[in-house]
């Protein structure tokens, strides 16, 4: 996959200018009194680096696109080896192999009895397993692995005509929650809540970001500076940039607790229940006007102000969601 889509964009960086000016050049030679020689020239005048007939670029500047497309093919070519995540030591249903059955399964394999393929569910596990769809502990032996590992077309899961096709890893998800036992689990709203132990003395959030960061192969990255701290915290929390005064007293504060005070000091400001709420009124489609071909105004701003006030006092979400 790499190396078609760095191919394509060298090729587009090495012969897009000449095809394209030698195109211009054809549609002027082919209009009738259009001096065939005019554009040409014009050509060699505008673009002095380029080649004598003016229809490509000069041999200095094809040696400085292919090393813009070598840059750009070890670019991806980085850029997709960091994306492939390890595996997790536990695979769960709901975050790693329900999204993989979702986009490419249940289409024919789901709950729509019109769309469904050889009487095959794999949305309820007691369905897929009374038709052996896997063998719990036993990947092996499962026809799941088998199919998706298949180099025969006409045993490949997802079927070619699909257009859709597993990731390595997608597959290797799959094969080890099947060694795991190839348990499922509810939707993620109906699952108990499980309290994470934290450590004594860690902060529980720094804990489980950190957690999660390992899990996936990543590491945090170094911390900021002063000026980009305020800037981020003011843009996340008020939606709004820092004053070059409340900037400076940020970077001379030496104190400890220079982060923690500027963090109380946004929460208290009226712009945090606006910022906060802009993400809640899209949800609920909140507008001012009706929006339709009158457009016509409706009194519903009560409610933008009491979802903006509802933040700003901090009210709990089963209070704020009644």
């Amino acid at each position: 996959m790499t190396s078609v889509t760095s191919s394509h964009a060298l090729a587009r960086i090495s012969h897009t200018p000449s095809s394209r000016d030698a195109e211009r050049t054809r549609s002027r030679k082919a209009r009738p009194g259009f001096p065939a020689g005019l554009y040409e020239n014009k050509l060699s005048k505008e673009n002095p680096g380029r080649n004598e007939a003016g229809t490509g670029p000069s041999p200095s500047q094809q040696k400085r696109y292919e090393k813009c497309g070598l840059a750009l093919f070890f670019l991806l070519a980085g850029s997709l080896a960091a994306a492939e995540a390890p595996l997790p030591a536990t695979v769960e249903f709901n975050r790693d192999i329900r999204p993989i059955l979702s986009d490419n399964c249940f289409y024919c394999h789901g709950n729509d009895p019109k769309h469904r393929e050889g009487k095959l569910r794999l949305d309820l596990r007691d369905e897929a397993l009374a038709k052996e769809a896997f063998l719990p502990g036993k990947p092996d032996e499962s026809e799941l692995i088998f199919r998706i590992l298949s180099d025969d077309e006409e045993e490949l899961m997802p079927p070619p005509d699909s257009h859709k096709k597993l990731t390595t890893r997608q597959k290797d998800l799959l094969a080890k929650w099947i060694e795991q036992g190839a348990e499922y689990q509810q939707h993620w709203s109906y699952e108990k809540p499980v309290r994470v132990e934290i450590p004594a003395g860690e902060n529980g959030i720094d804990y489980l970001v950190r957690r999660r960061l390992a899990a996936i192969g990543l590491k945090p990255s170094p911390e900021a500076d002063r000026r980009t701290l305020i800037r981020r915290l003011y843009a996340d929390l008020i939606g709004l940039p820092p004053k070059p005064e409340e900037v400076a007293a940020f970077i001379a504060d030496p104190s400890d607790d220079a982060y923690a005070k500027i963090v109380d000091h946004l929460l208290t400001n009226p712009h945090f229940g606006e910022r906060m709420a802009i993400g809640w009124l899209d949800v609920v489609r909140f507008a001012d006007t009706i929006g339709y071909h009158s457009d016509n105004p409706r009194n519903v701003w009560p409610y933008r102000d009491w979802v903006i006030a509802s933040f700003n006092a901090n009210k709990p979400f089963d209070r704020f969601t009644i």
